[in-house]
């Protein structure tokens, strides 16, 4: 018994919040407004607007920009509302996109020593040894040798520390960064 009350009581208070909605916010027909607008607009280039209908026209052009973010707005929130109730039906869509995505960006095989590797721990050695030459002790020379201009400056002990090679902890603190 007490439910059906309930039910009862939010029937009137929809048509009650109905109501109150349109004599706060009035109507948005926004394409009456237009209209009244444009007609202003022909007005102005046959014969030309008195001060009160230019001051008409600013008013309706400062009303329908009102009008126009009052309804995306309540467009917003009511496809809010319908996405929460019904559920999104893009939801299908946008997990391909990302599975598709995925798929693309995965390395399946890579190119070594003129052969592809397919195998996984091939793979991943691939790669580990590709970035090992490349960030390895073999660059620490060149970094010596773009250093030399600054022995003068460092001390022998700054030099040591800054041209010594990277320690495990070093490098794992870096990525953790």
């Amino acid at each position: 018994m007490g439910g059906f009350v309930f039910k009862e009581k939010l029937k009137r208070l929809k048509v009650d919040l109905k109501i109150w909605n349109r004599e706060v916010f009035g109507s948005l027909d926004i394409e009456d407004r237009r209209k009244e607008i444009h007609m202003l607009d022909l007005i102005d280039e046959v014969v030309g607007l008195d001060e009160h209908e230019i001051e008409l026209r600013n008013r309706e052009r400062a009303w329908l920009s009102k009008d126009i973010q009052n309804t995306d707005s309540l467009l917003c929130q009511k496809s809010r509302a319908k996405w929460i109730k019904e559920g999104d039906a893009n939801t299908g869509f946008f997990h391909r996109c990302i599975n598709r995505r995925r798929k693309n960006n995965e390395i399946v095989r890579v190119y070594i020593n003129g052969e592809w590797k397919e195998e996984v721990e091939k793979v991943k050695n691939g790669i580990f040894d590709f970035f090992k030459t490349h960030f390895g002790p073999s660059q620490q020379c060149r970094l010596k040798s773009s250093l030399d201009f600054a022995r003068k400056k460092v001390s022998v002990a700054g030099n040591q520390m800054f041209t010594a090679a990277f320690t495990g902890e070093e490098v794992k603190y870096t990525i953790d960064q």
